[in-house]
């Protein structure tokens, strides 16, 4: 279900982008049955442009295809010429509409209109991309080099296993999501709640390859193991990530015996994001 809350993050996620491009937009967004949400005309925008944002947010939900789709269909000759005219007139075939989903599934869409085309497709792409679908922070990957003493450490402050993959565990799907070879590796999750999504921390000694390594020499220096961020619609993420230039390791991966999806990705200076869909 799209939530007023998700749709004002879409709407600031596709000003943001107007912003950036110096042109003023109407951002309409539509629930699941096509009724207006939210609707924002920033300032200098067209006034003409607001029934026309509604209509293309209307119409991509209506037909479940963004309108850039359905306007090269609808032309003269196209399969669906003419369709413009159904719906009492408020269907719109040009571009800026794009459906919206969650966990797979169409809850809505976007409509945005005041520039070209190409501005307005530009601007709708970047408010879909505002539904990230993240939900939190999973774990923090600590990475060490004997396991059965890092767990008593760890333990002797508090920390309880709440996930024990400590007799090993390898598989293809894994180590091309990590970017490696091959990967085979023991560990365990560690929590100081019982909540089963409380924060965990994600405690692995590599087998092959090996950790490898040393700690950070201080605090100032870049970079973390890797930080793995929990969604509820990993493939949705992936594409919205991917639309904006952010560098993937792989696509996303089903990991064997589970029903976890990961995907690993990179932030400006190379340190490594993981998203994770489902539980291990």
């Amino acid at each position: 279900m799209l939530t007023l809350k998700d749709a004002q993050k879409i709407v600031a996620s596709a000003e943001q982008k107007a912003i950036e491009i110096g042109q003023p937009m109407n951002i309409a967004v539509v629930d699941h049955g096509g009724n207006l949400i939210t609707h924002v005309r920033m300032d200098e925008a067209w006034i003409g442009s607001i029934d026309i944002a509604i209509k293309k947010a209307y119409t991509a939900r209506a037909f479940n295809i963004s309108t850039k789709e359905l306007a090269a269909h609808s032309q003269c000759g196209g399969e669906f010429f003419g369709i413009h005219a159904s719906n009492n007139g408020k269907v719109m075939i040009f571009a800026g509409g794009i459906p919206l989903k969650q966990n797979g599934t169409i809850v809505g869409a976007i409509g945005v209109s005041g520039g070209s085309g190409k501005q307005d497709q530009e601007v709708a792409e970047a408010g879909v991309a505002g539904l990230t679908n993240i939900e939190g922070i999973f774990h923090c990957n600590v990475n060490c080099t004997d396991l059965d003493r890092s767990l008593t450490f760890y333990e002797m402050l508090g920390f309880k296993v709440i996930t024990d993959f400590s007799k090993g565990m390898s598989s293809a799907a894994m180590a091309k999501a990590f970017g490696l070879p091959y990967a085979e590796l023991r560990g365990v999750h560690l929590t100081l709640e019982n909540d089963p999504k409380a924060t965990r921390i994600d405690l692995v000694e590599f087998l092959d390859p090996k950790t490898e390594g040393q700690p950070y020499p201080n605090l100032n220096h870049t970079g973390v193991a890797r930080i793995c961020l929990r969604t509820n619609d990993i493939h949705q993420v992936y594409e919205n990530l991917k639309a904006r230039s952010v560098n993937f390791l792989s696509e996303p991966q089903k990991l064997p015996g589970t029903d976890a999806t990961i995907v690993c990705f990179t932030d400006p200076d190379g340190n490594v994001l993981e998203l994770l869909e489902g539980a291990i």
